[in-house]
């Protein structure tokens, strides 16, 4: 699947508070699946509207991911690993 290693939330620069951090091989494997997708179709996941289930459910884990950036709950390895994978994803 991937090579790199996930740090747990409070591993890193400091320990991160709030927000939806789930254990890292379950990130791993959303961040592959939307990495995948990207890959695949071209274009960023739809969270809502006529997406199928399976985009919307990668659109809203883009959408929870932008989201703890913005309130500093995304964990520095985890945006390194998103900016590494996905350059412009927030």
């Amino acid at each position: 699947m991937m090579g790199s290693t996930f740090m747990s939330a409070d591993q890193g620069d400091r320990k991160i508070t709030g927000g939806y951090q789930p254990d890292d091989d379950r990130w791993a494997r959303y961040l592959q699946d939307l990495v995948e997708f990207v890959a695949g179709q071209q274009r960023w996941p739809r969270p809502t509207g006529g997406a199928t289930t399976e985009e919307r459910r990668l659109g809203q884990w883009l959408s929870t991911q932008r989201r703890e950036l913005g309130i500093g709950a995304l964990s520095r390895q985890r945006k390194l690993e998103l900016d590494r994978q996905l350059p412009g994803w927030h």
